[in-house]
């Protein structure tokens, strides 16, 4: 509960998009919806430990919670070409310009921010602030191991909104050599009728004698009523 009061307390200081994670991870770039906020993109970056970076980038639907067509990709250099994490950015970006363009995307807007996660029984419950209403969150996860190094995990999210409840992502929709996830921040689109809610997948390759966590994120989307 103390780790949880005090990612919570580094979230809330911190006024740009931050994420908590450990030493191994990827590092957001940019976060934002659409100007008429019918879609998100997240973009993340790293640099692995042999020097090859590498770039990742979600757009999803903001009501479907689904990415679009082309909008969810990885792409990593080599030791040759494009070998720091701007060159790689800039090839995912200029790669993705027309259909970024096309969904107003360039640039995004980064809305609101609720305040929190303010973690209450433990990092799976937590509730946030936005205009004097608290917007509750709950998180189920559900680890598989499958070996002593190889693990996948599932979660899914309850999200409570006054007398509206979303349910988000599934306990069948399990991810390989995921260990856990966190909540992050949650972000209310410019026309304050969708959220999108970012959650940090952290994970590690299975390798012998390796200890976990790298981590990315990922984002969850719905209406707010």
């Amino acid at each position: 509960m103390f780790k949880c009061f005090i990612i919570s307390l580094i979230l809330q200081m911190s006024f740009n998009i931050t994420i908590v994670s450990a030493a191994n991870n990827w590092n957001l770039d940019r976060v934002g919806f659409s100007s008429n906020s019918r879609y998100f993109i997240i973009v993340e970056s790293r640099t692995d430990k042999a020097g090859i970076a590498s770039a990742r980038m979600e757009i999803v639907n903001t009501k479907t919670n689904e990415c679009v067509r082309g909008g969810c990709q990885t792409i990593s250099g080599s030791k040759g070409d494009l070998k720091n994490e701007e060159d790689i950015l800039n090839k995912l970006y200029g790669k993705t310009w027309r259909l970024r363009a096309r969904l107003k995307l360039t640039p995004s807007r980064i809305g609101d921010r609720a305040k929190g996660p303010f973690f209450e029984e433990d990092c799976n419950t937590a509730y946030y602030l936005y205009n004097n209403q608290k917007i509750h969150v709950q998180m189920q996860q559900d680890v598989i191991s499958l070996s002593y190094y190889h693990k996948k995990a599932s979660l899914q999210i309850e999200v409570n909104i006054g007398d509206v409840t979303k349910i988000l992502d599934s306990l069948e929709n399990y991810r390989d050599y995921t260990q856990k996830y966190r909540l992050n921040h949650l972000l209310i689109s410019p026309n304050k009728k969708r959220f999108a809610l970012l959650v940090m997948v952290f994970y590690g390759d299975g390798k012998k004698g390796k200890k976990w966590l790298e981590n990315y994120t990922i984002v969850h989307t719905a209406t707010l009523y």
